[in-house]
Order: C-alpha cells, then structure tokens, then sequence
C-alpha cells in the first residue's frame, strides 16, 4: 500500500484534481441515499445490496464528499486508502485455456503414474513447465483417482519480458488440483471475474 499512496501522492501534485459541482451533488445524494435520508432511484438495486456493499458505498460517498468541501492531498489519499481496502477484500476468479502435452515419468512406470508435461524452456524468461498428473486409488477402488500438479519454473531470472515485466517476479509456486471435493475460506467480500 505504501508504493501505491506514493504514487497517488505523485499524481496529485502534479496534476491536482477537483470535482464538479454537479459530481459533488451527486456523492452528496449517494450518502443520503445510503443513510434512508432520501429515495434511490432504482430502489431495486439499492435492495440487491449486501449490508457490506451498502457500508463500503457509504464510506466512499463520504470520502468524496470530504474531498469536495476540501480538496487536498489528504482527502484525496483517504479516497485512494479507500479504494486499496476494497481492493484487498475483492478475491479475482479467471480461467485460462492452454494445451500441454504429458508423457509418462519412467520412474512411475508401475501401478501409480505420474505423467509430467513435456516442456523446453519458453520466451524470454526461459519458463519450463513442470506441471504434472498424479495418480492414486481410493477405498480399494480399481479406478485411478488423479490429481494435476501445476507448477512452471523461470530458468532466466534476469531476463525481461517483451512488455518490460522482470521474469525473476513470476509466480513459481506449486499448485495442486485435487479430484476430492473441498472447501476453501477465502475471506473475501467481493468476488470479481477478470481476464487476469
């Protein structure tokens, strides 16, 4: 959070901001609206919202409104502190496609498999995908259970990608998606699907 109230705090004295009266106005209503001072327009999305959303939305409202009667640094940064804290309780779900192709590890040749992904090292930070399958049986079942073992390795650290990303910061953290069902606390108060 700090690196992000500095560069908040760069942007805005280089380039202060104000808002309209007509943007003021409108945040004014918000924290009505979110006190039950005033009516909502479209009361049916203002009913859709979870006691969290309505607490948060009022916060912002009346971050805003603090910037509007004084437009300063600091009430800028609490509107960006704002912002960030809603950031850190907003868990992003994507998906992703790609093809990978596994081959038998020779080591695991026997009753329990493992097949490991076929992979030369990749682009600019040389990644190597060390992904793999694992197999096992349950309840002396006959069938093979599988799990997938995603993990990729960065053979070029000090390299750079071609959009000036450091290789040495990719993620090199093993993940395993299990066939057994389970739960996952996440702590989150909002849930956003990206792309990323």
């Amino acid at each position: 959070m700090p690196e992000k109230l500095i560069k908040a705090k760069e942007e805005y004295n280089k380039n202060p901001i104000k808002f309209s009266a007509e943007e003021c106005d409108s945040y004014r209503q918000m924290i009505e609206i979110f006190d039950g001072k005033r009516k909502a327009p479209k009361s049916e999305k203002l009913s859709q919202m979870s006691a969290t959303e309505k607490r948060d939305g009022a916060k912002l409202g009346r971050d805003l409104v603090a910037f509007c009667d004084k437009a300063d640094e600091s009430n800028y940064l609490n509107i960006v502190r704002n912002s960030h804290d809603r950031e850190m309780r907003t868990c992003k779900v994507s998906s992703q496609t790609f093809k990978q192709s596994f081959q038998p590890a020779p080591q695991f040749s026997g009753e329990m498999p493992v097949w490991i992904a076929k992979s030369a090292p990749d682009g600019e930070c040389g990644i190597v995908q060390l992904s793999r399958f694992e197999s096992e049986k349950f309840n002396k079942s006959t069938y093979l259970y599988w799990k997938y073992i995603a993990r990729k390795a960065v053979t070029n650290p000090n390299g750079t990608t071609s959009f000036g990303i450091a290789c040495k910061g990719f993620d090199e953290n093993e993940y395993v998606y299990d066939w057994r069902e389970k739960e996952h606390q996440l702590g989150c108060d909002y849930i956003k699907f990206t792309v990323f």
